[in-house]
């Protein structure tokens, strides 16, 4: 079953009737850790383990609402302790080794500049860390002070093995191949169509995608149909903003092709067949923090044998 987790001082379990409802009501969960003084966020999600993670990196947990069980990650010390801002993460599953892995990416500053740059590889096979090198000699531009000029950009996205970050507008999209650990990029379109601005990189189902603005009326879909072919690009949806309002997320693809986003603090569904727009009302819920698209399994957040 897919589901809605949301992340709101309570759990909140969001059943996707709402492609069939107008009302739905969320159900609370129990919070999976035991100091609730941590202000927890989701970071990550794949195969039914959502994880878990604060600012201050003091705490990462591997969870599956469905089968109730957590898993709390060893802790690590990294380089320097301070200053640094919210690390970059990422989660996915490496099928050639059978593991699950999270990647934390921290940004050391000095003076408002990023100077150093460390990378923290978890394995839950083996439940432990290693550190890999960071792309940025490979991608990114030291200016004359020896600072990065660019760093990646929200949550990792996990499109065919590798998990992928924006290195902003009108630049590349950086991703790491978790299996082999190594590090690639993969191009954007080469350009949009006349007055379209872009806005942010995602996932369209299993595929990587491209938002852009068209003069603040509607907003563009571009999909990359074969991974790692620039030239497989194209604009597949344009969709008139809902009632003007260009603050959305979106949030989920069904096999009919409607798309669910959440915009402000409603959800909205868009229906690509017909080009219509309809919202659905969910009730019991708090906030619009946090919110992830998971998938019910019985994967257990523990270690696994080799």
């Amino acid at each position: 079953m897919i589901s809605i987790l949301e992340i709101s001082g309570v759990s909140k379990d969001v059943l996707l009737h709402l492609y069939l409802m107008t009302v739905t009501r969320a159900v609370d969960l129990s919070y999976p850790i035991e100091d609730d003084s941590y202000e927890l966020n989701i970071v990550g999600g794949c195969n039914g383990l959502i994880l878990l993670a604060n600012r201050s990196i003091k705490y990462l947990v591997l969870w599956n609402p469905t089968i109730r069980k957590h898993k709390n990650l060893p802790e690590f010390r990294p380089r320097r302790e301070e200053p640094y801002y919210d690390p970059i993460y990422g989660f996915g599953y490496d099928e050639l080794h059978h593991d699950y892995k999270v990647v934390c990416i921290f940004y050391n500053y000095t003076n408002d500049f990023v100077d150093d740059v460390e990378v923290k590889v978890y394995s839950l096979k083996s439940d432990s860390w290693n550190s890999v090198e960071y792309c940025g000699e490979s991608f990114f531009i030291k200016n004359s002070g020896g600072f990065y000029e660019d760093t990646l950009i929200s949550l990792g996205l996990i499109v065919d093995g590798k998990l992928h970050w924006d290195m902003g507008r009108n630049k590349n999209i950086v991703c790491f191949d978790i299996a082999n650990e190594k590090w690639d990029k993969v191009e954007k379109p080469s350009s949009y169509g006349v007055a379209e601005t872009e806005r942010f990189v995602w996932k369209l189902g299993s595929n990587l995608c491209v938002y852009t603005d068209y003069k603040e009326t509607q907003f563009c879909i571009w999909v990359m149909k074969e991974y790692g072919v620039k030239q497989s690009w194209i604009k597949k949806y344009t969709i008139m903003y809902p009632n003007d309002d260009k603050f959305f997320s979106p949030l989920f693809v069904s096999n009919k092709g409607e798309m669910l986003f959440l915009v402000r603090s409603e959800f909205m569904i868009y229906n690509s067949k017909y080009d219509s727009l309809r919202y659905t009302n969910v009730t019991n819920r708090e906030s619009n923090h946090a919110l992830k698209i998971y998938i019910e399994s019985l994967v257990c957040p523990f270690s696994r044998d080799k």
